[in-house]
């Protein structure tokens, strides 16, 4: 495992400017050199793998500007031409069948084929959609190099050749694809070294297109949410990736009350990451002048940062549509309003309660700023006509379809990013003898994860977690500080966690699971340091555990959705002994450690002392009524006398059994494989039926 992980940041609905008729421009623009749209008409044609463009005489072709009957398999349309991207979709009666994403330039002349279906789809997903003109190549050319790719593309291809709707829900093949491609491109990778048929350890190997927050983590588990910096009297307080602004106040000694702001960074899409770029937002300055003590509060949900995120999603609206606004424009706050009092009314807003993913809350605030414009004509200075209205719409409801995929893409959106973040931010700090340093001490408190019982090199099922208490020096207890983190520290045992520095929760409790060692005492140390002075402040507190060892160990995690997610991990040992939730032991040792029937897992099947043979490994969507039954991520770890395989990585949609892979051992604990690979394993004939549980 990696000590960290990070999220993959951008955010992204689907549209709200635009189409009209392709020969006239019914949208008033201001005369603001610095928007950059320009009407033009372009040209293009229909490339089917089949050379008929036939069946798809009289659909319609739409862009941002409006509408055109597709003949003989060539159009022309109007778009625009500015620093966005604009999409071109060929439908009828609202089903899409064909799609294209392109930066538009005077004279292009844009094809629509398999190919650039299965591109748009890809970079219209709000992780990606909001990647603009300057990185969009660099976009096209990650997701075509992708392994996963070709297998989506060939989905796109058989639903363009009988004619079928791309965002139909009930297609779990392109559903499974898309998912799959997501996962390679967003998550944690399968390994792609080199290997010479031995059964080597790739744990310390792994490699990812792009770094993403670990898919299966526990969502109470956080990275940094804001950088500290001090230097000399000045204080520089900066957003990481996509954590929202922060509105609050500085109290001086002198009794003096200073508002000030920790602004998000703008949106800036994935490719910000793959081509390391900054991380950071602009930093806020604050610096010390009288001796005394500094309060500094600070809040993500007052009225200032709240109009703020929703400025950043009205403005990701239009970046994801292809429009281009001046900095300022008041369209912005008009809209950013309208979907206040849509989240509002939906009982939501900028602080999760587990009702709605990201995507579902995406689509409520798409829809109130697409039903403002139908009914009005207009936001801000701008006028609309009724095309808009289909294009937007139908653009609008492939959120339905993405939001059917749940995983490491959907984790890595501005919404996932901002609801984890902490609600307020209160410390304080002294300046005496022109030093800065902190005017707190704190306590730890273990809350559970100690004493647990588990196996070399596994993770330990529950996270190891403390609570936090603050203490001022005027005797008052205080929030745990943003500006204090937990430091969770292997001190015996080689093992590794997966955050080393932790903040504390809106309930005062930092966490970060543990992975043992192969050998020798487990023991972690946790302490709070304060990262301004880098001094612990703290008493430390120990967890310790306890090593089993097992000839075996296969691993089941998957990604869960907004409700109960049962996945479940099967395995035929060389008898063939099934041991899953209904029989969870073999004659052969094997045993299954739990089912979990909410997720995100993890299940474990092991042996001690394992038997020679081949061990089958199979994945099972438990069809547990829910309601949610999107296609989900999952991924299988084995390993074998220490050393471990290749995960495997898959998407699984609702009842479906799968296979993972097999793998053999032989007579002897030393020969157990000849690939670190797992080996296929054949699907059955007929789905098994297994007992309700």
């Amino acid at each position: 495992m990696r000590k960290s992980y990070i999220f993959i940041i951008a955010i992204a609905i689907a549209a709200i400017v635009a189409s009209v008729s392709c020969q006239k421009h019914y949208v008033s623009y201001k005369s603001d050199s610095t928007v950059g749209n320009k009407l033009i008409t372009i040209k293009g044609a229909l490339r089917l793998p089949s050379g008929d463009s036939s069946m798809y005489e009289g659909c319609e072709i739409l862009s941002i500007d409006g509408a055109s009957n597709i003949e003989d398999g060539s159009f022309q349309v109007g778009t625009y031409t500015n620093d966005k991207v604009q999409t071109f979709i060929v439908q009828d009666n609202n089903e899409v069948y064909l799609m294209s994403r392109e930066p538009i330039s005077n004279g292009q002349q844009i094809d629509l084929s398999a190919q650039s279906t299965a591109v748009a789809m890809v970079t219209m997903h709000p992780l990606f959609s909001p990647v603009g003109k300057n990185d969009y190549a660099t976009l096209r050319k990650l997701i075509v190099e992708s392994p996963k790719f070709q297998a989506f593309y060939e989905e796109v291809e058989k639903s363009i050749a009988s004619k079928r709707h791309l965002y139909d829900e009930s297609n779990n093949g392109l559903l499974i694809a898309f998912s799959n491609l997501m996962e390679e491109l967003c998550g944690e990778s399968e390994n792609n070294g080199s290997y010479d048929g031995t059964l080597d350890d790739v744990s310390s190997t792994r490699t990812s297109s792009i770094e993403t927050r670990a898919v299966y983590q526990h969502s109470q588990i956080n990275p940094t949410y804001i950088d500290a910096q001090i230097n000399g009297r000045t204080l520089s307080l900066s957003t990481v990736w996509m954590t929202p602004s922060y509105y609050g106040t500085v109290s001086q000694p002198n009794g003096q009350v200073v508002n000030k702001v920790i602004p998000s960074r703008a949106d800036f899409g994935i490719m910000d990451l793959a081509l390391n770029r900054t991380t950071r937002g602009e930093p806020m300055k604050y610096t010390f002048t009288d001796e005394g003590n500094y309060k500094f509060n600070f809040s993500r949900v007052n009225e200032d940062a709240t109009l703020d995120f929703y400025k950043g999603i009205a403005e990701s609206i239009l970046s994801t549509i292809g429009f281009s606004l001046a900095d300022g424009d008041t369209a912005i706050v008009e809209a950013a309003k309208y979907i206040g009092n849509a989240m509002i009314a939906a009982g939501s807003g900028v602080i999760a309660d587990g009702s709605m993913s990201a995507l579902d809350w995406l689509s409520i605030a798409y829809d109130a700023a697409l039903t403002q414009i139908s009914a009005t004509g207009k936001l801000g200075s701008y006028t609309f006509s009724e095309a808009f209205v289909k294009f937007s719409r139908i653009v609008s409801s492939s959120l339905g379809w993405y939001n059917k995929i749940k995983g490491a893409a959907n984790v890595g959106l501005r919404l996932a990013y901002a609801f984890d973040a902490p609600e307020t931010i209160d410390f304080c700090l002294c300046f005496y003898e022109n030093v800065v340093t902190t005017c707190t001490v704190a306590s730890l408190y273990k809350v559970s994860g100690d004493e647990q019982i588990g196996y070399a090199k596994q993770r330990l099922l529950t996270p190891i977690t403390v609570y936090v208490q603050t203490l001022g020096d005027d005797g008052m207890y205080y929030e745990s500080s943003s500006y204090h983190r937990v430091k969770f520290e292997v001190v015996s045992g080689g093992g590794q966690v997966e955050f080393d520095m932790v903040s504390a929760d809106n309930n005062k409790q930092a966490s970060t699971y543990w992975t043992l060692g192969e050998s020798g005492d487990q023991k972690v140390k946790a302490t709070v340091v304060d990262i301004i002075t880098e001094k612990e402040i703290s008493e430390p507190v120990y967890f310790t555990a306890d090593l089993n060892t097992a000839d075996i160990t296969i691993r089941l995690d998957w990604s869960k959705h907004s409700c109960n997610t049962d996945i479940d991990l099967h395995v035929v040992d060389p008898f063939d002994e099934e041991i899953y939730y209904r029989h969870m032991t073999s004659a052969s040792g094997g045993y299954l450690d739990r089912d979990d029937i909410v997720g995100p897992g993890p299940e474990h099947v092991r042996w001690s002392e394992a038997p020679a043979g081949t061990y089958k490994i199979y994945v099972h969507y438990y069809p547990n009524g829910a309601e949610d039954r999107s296609v989900t991520s999952y991924k299988v770890s084995v390993n074998v006398c220490g050393v471990d395989y290749r995960p495997k990585t898959g998407s699984i949609a609702y009842d479906q059994y799968v296979p993972v892979g097999q793998f053999t051992i032989g007579e002897e604990s030393a020969t157990r494989s000849t690939s670190v690979v797992l080996n296929p394993t054949d699907a059955p004939v007929e789905k098994p039926i297994f007992p309700k549980k």
